[in-house]
């Protein structure tokens, strides 16, 4: 388009110039104009030569525009790619997906005022880079099941995490109450919509566990960290219907 452009561009001086050297000579030989009739065929055919070549120079630059237009069609769409976090399991989808990193769920404890709030990856090869121990800093936890989810997991287990990069596609979204994707966008997984407990301290947000969850096995039965629980639609506030008071609420992540 920016070649074209300048082609057309440089048509147009190209034009001026011819059109104001005519301008100019045909002032300069005014005289000559009027007493010889040859001279004045002779630049009537000089005109039509160099309006010829004009015509020749914009039907190329016409017929350039045409490939470049058909070689972009034809070009591959280079997209970045999308990245989610599968929860509750260590593989990726499939589905032009790929594996960034598998891990362990986490994140601050739940009797923690001043935690952060939401879920992250652990990865499970950590590198230990600094070696300052006083203890004067925020805390990281494994995330637990508090709730038994599909029947797959065991309450206290540790949720393991897998981070997607979905190749072909560049932007990601979590449908909370839903376990499909919108129309034209590519379902990843679904799930049930989870966060931590709402009498507890710390705050949490929203996260989509994965339908067939995992579990990684507790260290201890007497272990702590981030929490995980089931979400149930209300009715106080939420339109009823369509939800339903109590109900778990479901969960897809979504690509596109």
């Amino acid at each position: 388009m920016i070649l074209v452009g300048m082609a057309n561009f440089q048509t147009i001086i190209y034009s001026f110039f011819v059109v104001s050297l005519f301008l100019y000579r045909a002032s300069a030989e005014k005289r000559i104009l009027l007493s010889d009739p040859n001279y004045v065929i002779h630049i009537e055919s000089a005109l039509a030569e160099l309006t010829a070549k004009v015509y020749a120079l914009q039907t190329k630059f016409s017929t350039q525009q045409d490939d470049l237009d058909n070689l972009e069609t034809t070009l591959p769409v280079t997209v970045s790619g999308a990245t989610f976090v599968r929860w509750g399991r260590t593989t990726c989808p499939g589905n032009g997906t790929e594996l960034a990193y598998e891990g362990v769920a986490a994140g601050a404890l739940y009797t923690d005022t001043g935690g952060a709030v939401e879920y992250v990856c652990m990865p499970n090869n950590p590198v230990h880079e600094f070696t300052d121990y006083v203890d004067n800093d925020a805390h990281m936890y494994g995330a637990l099941y508090e709730s038994k989810v599909f029947s797959s997991t065991n309450t206290g287990d540790r949720a393991p995490c897998a981070v997607c990069h979905a190749t072909t596609r560049a932007s990601q979204l979590m449908v909370p109450g839903r376990n499909a994707c919108p129309s034209g966008w590519t379902l990843e997984y679904h799930g049930i919509l989870s966060s931590g407990y709402r009498g507890h301290k710390a705050g949490t947000q929203y996260i989509c566990l994965d339908a067939a969850a995992q579990s990684l096995a507790s260290f201890s039965s007497n272990a702590v960290g981030k929490l995980l629980y089931r979400v149930r639609g209300k009715c106080s506030s939420l339109p009823c219907p369509p939800y339903l008071d109590g109900r778990l609420l479901s969960c897809a992540v979504c690509t596109k």
